[in-house]
């Protein structure tokens, strides 16, 4: 009978949680989705600002494309790291604050007349790597907002809008610089980081549960190792490099066509 009880007040636990607090879930997926369609909406602007404003060379605008991504390569196992040892509300809304200050630096920088490429390439890297921790730490954030019954479902909504805001936020940035131009693009660019930070700020904090004994490099080995050793991780690491490797060269080289 005890052990019954102890069921029955766990579900009743359980329960509550699952209803409250309402409407956590979708200020979640509002920010993620405005600051997903951000991220897709910069890949395309910031080059052809490069290209229509700064007359860029073919080099010029494929090492723009490379420094927006090279932080994945240097930066993804670092920010396991910082999202386990980081409270992860503060994370995120710092992280977008900082990529609405590099991006919008760009159009107040244009309106002055003192844009360079150089200050697009500092922001490509910025916001770059902004983006790697904030991806990172929002894998993170979602189970810490939803009750672990409603995370399988949560989860797939989320997997849905992703892929919906990488499949149509490059139409929305073309949308948007025909509209307003690759610099007024920008502009509503930072503004959706600006809006998400906002999103998230009302949030429940997430505390990361103390981990003593374990410095960052032991902890970044034991990802690594897992993912290689993993007989399924392995093989879609693999193939997820070389894929994500091709479609950097075209994601770089379209610009040019455009």
């Amino acid at each position: 009978m005890s052990g019954a009880r102890v069921i029955q007040e766990q579900d009743r636990r359980d329960d509550e949680q699952e209803t409250s607090p309402p409407g956590v879930f979708w200020r979640y997926w509002g920010a993620a989705t405005v600051s997903g369609a951000g991220t897709a909406v910069t890949a395309l602007a910031l080059p052809l600002v490069a290209l229509t404003v700064l007359d860029a060379t073919a080099f010029e605008v494929a090492l723009l494309a490379a420094a927006g991504q090279v932080s994945w390569l240097l930066l993804s196992l670092p920010a396991g790291v910082v999202a386990q040892r980081v409270p992860l509300r503060r994370l995120q809304v710092t992280l977008d604050l900082v990529r609405f200050a590099a991006l919008g630096s760009l159009p107040l920088a244009w309106w002055l007349g003192t844009l360079t490429y150089a200050h697009l390439l500092c922001a490509a890297l910025v916001t770059g790597a902004a983006t790697v921790l904030f991806d990172i730490g929002n894998s993170t954030f979602l189970p810490a907002v939803v009750p672990a019954r409603q995370l399988a479902a949560r989860n797939s909504v989320m997997s849905g809008t992703h892929a919906v805001t990488d499949t149509g936020g490059p139409s929305l940035g073309g949308v948007l610089i025909g509209a307003t131009g690759p610099v007024g693009a920008l502009v509503v660019d930072a503004a959706s980081y600006l809006a998400s930070a906002v999103l998230l700020r009302t949030l429940p904090e997430s505390r990361p549960a103390p981990r003593t004994g374990e410095s960052a490099l032991r902890l970044m080995r034991e990802g690594l190792r897992y993912v290689t050793k993993h007989p399924v991780m392995r093989p879609c690491m693999i193939w997820a490099t070389a894929a994500n490797f091709l479609n950097a060269a075209l994601v770089a080289l379209t610009p040019l066509y455009l």
